[in-house]
């Protein structure tokens, strides 16, 4: 073999060598490079749906913070709709006449005072109603005073005697009265009156209001 084939040979299968290498070196680039790309594709798509969830959770807190804010509202509303009926129908028994007034103080009186000895408080403005025979017979027709048909009313309800007085000291209230007993206080004005009854029946107070689109404005 003469040196030129030799020489030619090892060329030859240098450059094999090189392109194998070459080759070799490819194969390792496109495999990297296809690596970096799949791990690249799969942080975003982590990226994309972390996104998607805080979006998601973003619209479900607004969506929660709405219904929130408007469940206040509707009790706002319901709460001015009852303070308005509340005011109205306290309105309506401050405009009472002779007769009316009359009816509610005994009912009350027969219904609530019991014991021996009771202190009746009314306010200032009613206390001349209670001790006047004039505004008694314009209510009833009858002869006496409210305060001594009061006490009667309470001695018939409660089945033994008792003394009924007139507190020379106004309450401080609308209407109604305050009772002073020997074991027991009541407040049976109108406020405290009203405020029983709404609380009471609060519910089917509301729906009334509410069913009959009740304007507060």
């Amino acid at each position: 073999m003469s040196a030129n084939t030799v020489i030619q040979k090892i060329q030859e299968k240098a450059q094999a060598q090189c392109d194998e290498i070459l080759e070799n070196g490819k194969q390792k680039a496109d495999a990297a490079r296809e690596a970096i790309l799949k791990d690249g594709k799969a942080k975003a798509d982590d990226i994309l749906e972390k996104a998607r969830e805080d979006a998601a959770m973003l619209l479900r807190a607004g969506a929660q913070q709405a219904s929130l804010d408007s469940k206040i509202d509707c009790l706002n509303h319901k709460h001015e709709l009852l303070q308005k009926a509340k005011s109205e129908a306290k309105t309506k028994l401050l405009s009472y006449g002779a007769a009316q007034f009359c009816a509610l103080a005994l009912k009350l009186a027969q219904e609530n005072i019991r014991g021996e000895k009771i202190r009746l408080q009314v306010s200032k403005a009613d206390k001349d109603k209670y001790t006047s025979s004039s505004f008694y017979k314009e209510a009833t027709g009858k002869d006496g005073t409210l305060l001594a048909a009061m006490e009667q009313a309470a001695i018939d309800a409660q089945g033994a005697p008792l003394t009924l007085t007139l507190d020379k000291n106004a309450a401080p209230i609308d209407g109604g009265f305050l009772l002073c007993g020997e074991t027991y206080d009541m407040d049976l004005s109108l406020d405290a009156l009203l405020s029983d009854i709404f609380e009471q029946h609060e519910k089917q107070i509301a729906d009334r209001l509410f069913a009959a689109g009740k304007d507060v404005s």
